[in-house]
C-alpha cells in the first residue's frame, strides 16, 4: 500500500511540475490572439501587396491595443487572458502546456468592439 501511495504522489507531483514549467506567458497569449484578430479582419485574403500592408497595419494596431488592454492571469499551472468589455471582462484565451486556446474570431471581434 505504501509503494502505491508513493507512486501516485510522485506522478501527481510530476504532472503539476510539468504544468507549472509549461504555463504560457502573456506574450504567447498576445501572439495567439493577434493571429486570430488578423484572421478575423483580413480573412484568407492576405496575399499580395494589399494583404501584406493590411497585415502590417492590423498587426501593429492589434499589438498596441493588446499591450494596453490585455489582462493576464497566471494560475501557476494554467493561465488566462481577458479583454475589458462594457459589462464585464471577457476571457478570450486559456493557456496550458505551452498551448493557447482562443475563442473563435467572432467572439474576439465582439470583445474588441465592446471594449471600454
Amino acid at each position: 500500500m505504501k509503494k502505491t501511495t508513493l507512486i501516485v504522489c510522485a506522478a501527481a507531483i510530476s504532472i503539476l511540475l510539468l504544468l507549472f514549467l509549461t504555463c504560457p506567458d502573456k506574450i504567447a497569449h498576445k501572439d495567439a490572439i493577434k493571429h486570430v484578430v488578423l484572421n478575423y479582419t483580413l480573412g484568407d485574403d492576405n496575399t499580395g501587396l494589399g494583404g501584406a500592408l493590411g497585415s502590417m497595419f492590423v498587426g501593429t494596431a492589434a499589438d498596441i491595443y493588446l499591450e494596453s488592454n490585455l489582462i493576464y492571469h497566471n494560475y501557476l499551472i494554467f493561465s488566462t487572458c481577458e479583454l475589458p468589455a462594457t459589462e464585464s471582462d471577457k476571457t478570450v484565451s486559456y493557456g496550458v502546456c505551452n498551448k493557447i486556446f482562443t475563442f473563435d474570431e467572432d467572439d474576439i471581434g465582439n470583445a474588441i468592439s465592446n471594449a471600454k
